[in-house]
């Protein structure tokens, strides 16, 4: 189940990198267009600029399609658009009619760097780290906040 959970995590890694490059150039920010995938809005997703590991953290996201599962990940804001890096938050969020979800989770005291599928090894967050936070669906794409992690408390 764990190697699952991190096969997961790369691929959506490698998904995020795909959809940001080919949208940048076209569009702002790292959602993409809105137009492009036939949405009516943009995803986004925005919550606190601090992060500390071990805490319950709230985001906020909207302008996905009603009633649609969201997968959120954080990983580093270092290895953004690379396939190596994220850690599983092991919960699971579906927006409403209105396409927001309130996100509420506790943030992973580690993360994955993997090589291959067999291959991962678990790292600390350091503080002052940047972590991206992203929240993805099936059908409208993905959307990235960013946070600078704070000292772990003890």
């Amino acid at each position: 189940m764990r190697n699952r959970a991190l096969l997961t995590a790369v691929l959506v890694a490698a998904a995020v990198g795909a959809t940001t490059a080919a949208t940048a150039s076209t569009c702002p920010g790292h959602g993409g267009c809105g137009a492009e995938r036939g949405a009516a809005a943009t995803p986004k997703v925005t919550g606190p600029d601090r992060i500390r590991p071990g805490s319950k953290v709230r985001f906020r996201a909207s302008g996905f399609s009603a009633r649609k599962r969201i997968a959120i990940y954080l990983a580093p804001t270092r290895h953004r658009g690379g396939n190596c890096c994220s850690a599983p938050v092991k919960k699971r969020f579906r927006a409403n009619r209105r396409g927001a979800a309130k996100l509420r989770f506790r943030v992973p005291r580690h993360w994955y760097f993997c090589a291959g599928i067999s291959n991962c090894s678990r790292k600390r967050w350091r503080t002052g780290m940047k972590a991206d936070l992203i929240a993805c669906t099936t059908k409208d794409g993905c959307a990235i906040d960013t946070a600078r992690i704070k000292k772990a408390k003890r």
